[in-house]
């Protein structure tokens, strides 16, 4: 059995879901039947020891600057029942552990583009073909921060990907010419002080809104390394 915590997911238009989950896998599930179609994992099990889906108690690691009230482990829970054994992972994925993905759906034949975020601060892209019997092709791997990547959105006005990190900072990584093209804060006098925990990108307005352990919202323009505002009030996580 395993105790795999969610990362985080995403939903297809094809009616499915995939789920990034810390023992460093993938599944896709159907999202009308609840039926688990592929499995794709970053390392091989041997064949006594096929993961179950199920819940779980886990422990996961804090970012640095947060402090819990309780110190019990976190509950993840798995909706998704009905394949009680998973079908044989395949070995596609680096050894790093999920911790935030982004998909870019083509609409098309061609595939979709998945971005992994992980634990280690870097960045997987890979072109995924769920239709197909053959592995995800990993395009890149960037290492864009210094740990863990907390959350990923695409955007298509900044032809890339924004990240945010536990490092205090955010990147605007371009998928086509694989350079990053802006760094967002970074020292304590910059924006976050402590660990990004998730931000917002509107596509209409151009602006992102990151929050983090110091319970700030801050405001930035894509295009300036300098946050144009921060919003204050927060008195807990």
């Amino acid at each position: 059995n395993t105790n795999a915590a969610v990362s985080d997911f995403s939903f297809l238009h094809t009616n499915r879901i995939v789920v990034a989950t810390i023992d460093k896998k993938l599944r896709v599930y159907d999202v009308s039947t609840g039926n688990l179609v592929k499995c794709y994992a970053g390392h091989t099990r041997s064949s006594g020891n096929s993961p179950r889906v199920q819940s779980g108690n886990v422990r996961v690691r804090l970012p640095p600057g947060y402090k819990p009230d309780t110190t019990k482990s976190s509950q993840a829970y798995l909706g998704f029942h009905k394949a009680k054994t998973e079908p044989i992972a395949v070995p596609a994925l680096d050894e790093d552990i999920p911790t935030a993905m982004e998909i870019i759906e083509s609409g098309n034949t061609s595939g979709d583009t998945i971005i992994l975020g992980n634990q280690g601060g870097g960045l997987r892209v890979y072109d995924l073909h769920l239709n197909s019997v053959d592995p995800p092709r990993l395009l890149s791997k960037p290492k864009l921060h210094h740990n863990t990547v907390s959350k990923l959105r695409y955007s298509p006005f900044l032809t890339g990907c924004i990240s945010a990190s536990w490092d205090q900072t955010i990147k605007v990584y371009n998928l086509d010419t694989n350079q990053v093209i802006r760094t967002l804060g970074g020292t304590p006098d910059v924006g976050h002080a402590k660990s990004i925990f998730g931000f917002d990108w509107s596509e209409q307005y151009k602006i992102i809104a990151s929050c983090g352990t110091e319970r700030h919202v801050v405001i930035w323009n894509p295009f300036i390394h300098k946050p144009i505002s921060t919003l204050e009030g927060h008195t807990s996580p």
